[in-house]
């Protein structure tokens, strides 16, 4: 089990319970099925051929100043799972419009907002 906890300033808490966790703020933050804080704990469980971390890193560290949510979202496309172990939520949370963009199912063409509504009391 994994947990990813982000702020509306993109602060990001990795939690692992039983492993650790970490503290990130940058660009963007990246989660899988595999442990992150540890990943020699469940290399043994993983599919071969499962890249799907790796390649969406890969991706991400090469995009410029213009990176988009359409942008995240076609890069979670691109290391989706199908099939019987199908990825169900994928999502991309935008720190500039404090929103979530998520799709469900695989369904990349009907993706879903969910916008947070803050208090002014910062």
């Amino acid at each position: 089990m994994q947990a990813m906890l982000s702020d509306r300033k993109g602060r990001v808490l990795i939690i692992e319970p039983g492993v650790g966790h970490r503290f990130e703020h940058k660009r963007y933050s990246l989660m899988t099925n595999y442990s992150i804080l540890d990943p020699d704990i469940t290399r043994p469980y993983i599919v071969p051929g499962d890249d799907r971390f790796e390649r969406a890193e890969e991706q991400l560290e090469k995009q410029n100043a213009d990176f988009s949510v359409t942008d995240a979202l076609k890069i979670l496309k691109s290391v989706r799972q199908e099939g019987i172990w199908a990825t169900r939520v994928s999502f991309v949370y935008s720190v500039k419009r404090h929103k979530v963009f998520y799709v469900l199912d695989n369904r990349f063409e009907e993706v879903k907002e969910y916008q947070f509504k803050y208090e002014n009391n910062q």
